[in-house]
């Protein structure tokens, strides 16, 4: 037996339906007052990226080096910038989605702020935000980060380990662009009741998110394929306030 439930509703979590970019390579990391760029990957740090492009020398680990250090460069704030092609069709939606960012982060879309570090802040931040209107044929992403600061609740440690020159600050988790139509499934969660006499049978309650774009109302149909089966339910979803 399988039941489904939808729940209309818009979201801020990772969308499961849809084309999906990921924004992994091509990226740069700058200093600001600095004009050094260095190549960066994306996830990554401040420190994992300088000492990967050799400012910290080959011997960061040896004897007392790493805690000479001087870590009054990550008092200043430190931009990821990276360029991509690519502009929704009509009728298509795109959100740029940060899986996790550290700690402090304002985000410029093509010049435009998206985000702002007074309510984009604090360990592996999660934040997904509409750009359909701000995408062109090439497009130029900015994420401006600061660390954490004494009194912060960051990420913690084990006392056998030194801390983190950084604070762990830098783009952590994947960046990706989600693109759908009209309607995306935001969520997706299964809940089964197995039959552990003979293991022959289970029920299967299905609850999906959705998110209707649009600013009409939309009727759909919710289909799950499963082997042996499909289930299906229309459903109507109102306009995005």
């Amino acid at each position: 037996m399988i039941s489904m439930a939808a729940t209309f509703a818009c979201t801020k979590v990772t969308p499961v339906s849809g084309e999906r970019t990921d924004l992994s390579s091509g990226w740069t990391l700058s200093r600001e007052g600095a004009s050094e760029q260095y190549a960066a990957t994306v996830p990554s740090t401040v420190a994992g990226t300088l000492y990967d492009n050799g400012f910290f020398g080959q011997d960061l680990l040896e004897g007392r080096n790493y805690e000479q250090v001087d870590k009054s460069i990550f008092d200043e704030v430190w931009t990821y910038r990276t360029t991509f092609a690519g502009k929704p069709a009509r009728g298509q939606y795109t959100e740029l989605v940060f899986d996790g960012l550290g700690y402090y982060a304002d985000v410029f879309l093509n010049g435009k702020q998206i985000a702002s570090s007074d309510t984009t802040a604090g360990v592996f931040i999660r934040r997904a935000y509409d750009v359909t209107g701000l995408l062109k044929a090439n497009n130029k992403l900015e994420v401006k980060l600061r660390r954490a600061q004494k009194g912060d609740l960051n990420i913690g440690f084990v006392d056998w380990n030194p801390r983190p020159l950084d604070e762990s600050m830098g783009i952590v988790r994947p960046v990706t662009l989600h693109t759908t139509g009209a309607v995306s499934i935001e969520d997706v969660y299964v809940i089964p009741d197995l039959d552990v006499e003979t293991f022959a049978t289970a029920d299967l309650k299905v609850r999906v998110r959705l998110c209707n774009r649009e600013s009409r109302p939309v009727e759909a149909v919710l289909g799950l394929e499963l082997e042996g089966g499909n289930a299906s339910v229309p459903v109507t979803l109102l306009a995005t306030v």
